[in-house]
């Protein structure tokens, strides 16, 4: 099987992140998408209660789905070494957080984009060292 090239996986790991981040983006679907990860929380045994986020969450929300967004659209556009590493430190700091936060008690639903995270950056680790 032929090695995956850094650019590809890179492209990829950008267009996952821009399909299942979008949604945090938009203000009138970032609640209704926020319930339907809190429902599948539910449905795996948890706590299913959306937390009351207030104004200042949902725009905190917006903002980060916002910045999520515009990071993906910069990566499918980026080219080149320096890219694949920002992208990598960036998954990397992403996986120490989330796994912070589940240790604290967030909803046990984000050990999937824990897992996701962490398959992103041996992906893009794996990659960046073909020749």
């Amino acid at each position: 099987m032929p090695a995956e090239s850094a650019g590809g996986v890179l492209r990829q790991v950008a267009m996952a992140d821009l399909v299942i981040l979008a949604p945090f983006a938009v203000p009138f679907l970032a609640e209704r998408y926020l319930a339907l990860w809190f429902w599948l929380n539910g449905r795996i045994g948890h706590d299913a209660v959306v937390p009351d986020l207030g104004a200042t969450g949902w725009l905190l929300v917006n903002l980060m789905g916002f910045f999520a967004v515009w990071a993906a659209v910069l990566r499918l556009r980026a080219r080149g070494a320096v890219a694949v590493r920002l992208t990598l430190a960036a998954k990397a700091v992403a996986v120490v957080l989330i796994a912070i936060g589940l240790v604290r008690g967030a909803a046990p639903i984000l050990a999937v984009a824990l897992v996701a995270d962490a398959v992103a950056c041996l992906r893009i680790g794996l990659a960046g060292r073909q020749p």
